[in-house]
This record gives structure tokens, sequence and C-alpha cells, in this order.
């Protein structure tokens, strides 16, 4: 049968034990030749010869008996998550950034008044 390689991603990982239990358990399921987790990504590897929808039973069955509380489900392909990249807020920063030039610009031409500086900063 044709090899596979599924990923998984791993809910509820949050110790290096509970990886390697999980790791060792599903490395002892008939059919997989290889299986490695990724616990800083919370990601389960693994390359297999079964079918992928028996081997992705199993594998949340065996994960499931050996740590209840982690949740298996099989990984998206591409780049979807629930995290953004920071340009939520450009807008903002933008906005600050361009308040800040020009009260520097004014700053710089004000004459030297020491209550108007005093305001300013």
């Amino acid at each position: 049968m044709k090899k596979m390689k599924d990923e998984y991603v791993l809910s509820g990982l949050d110790c290096g034990n509970c990886a390697r239990k999980i790791e060792t358990g599903v490395s002892k399921l008939e059919g997989v030749e290889a299986c490695s987790i990724n616990f800083a990504t919370g990601t389960l590897t693994v390359t297999h010869a079964d079918a992928q929808e028996t081997m992705s039973k199993r594998i949340e069955k065996t994960v499931q008996s050996i740590e209840p509380h982690v949740s298996v489900s099989p990984k998206e392909e591409g780049h979807h998550h629930d995290h953004d990249h920071g340009t939520k807020n450009l807008k903002t920063i933008v906005l600050k950034l361009i308040g800040g030039a020009v009260i520097g610009t004014a700053a710089y031409f004000i004459p030297d008044n020491g209550l108007l500086k005093f305001i300013m900063f």
C-alpha cells in the first residue's frame, strides 16, 4: 500500500512528557511507520500505510486514551489560524507616527518660549 503522511493538531497539549507518551503510543499502532510530535507547534506528524480515515480514528482513540484532555484534529492545508500578524492595529500605528512627526516638527519651529516647550513636552 502507498505510504501516506498526515499531520494533526493536538489542542490542549501542555507538557513535554504528555507529548512523549502520545508519540510513543501512536508509534506503536499497527501500520504506523514514523511518528513525531512538534511540541512547540502542537503538531503530530504520522507516516503510515493504512487508509487515512481508518488511521485518523485510531490515532484519535489512542490520544484520548493516553491524554483525555488533548483533542486531535487534522491539520488544514494552507495558513489558517486564530491569530493575526499585527496588521489589525496598522492604522493606529501609522496615525501615532504621523502625530508624533507633526508634534516633533511643531516643536522644532516653536520659538524659545519656556511655557510652550513645557506644555509640548
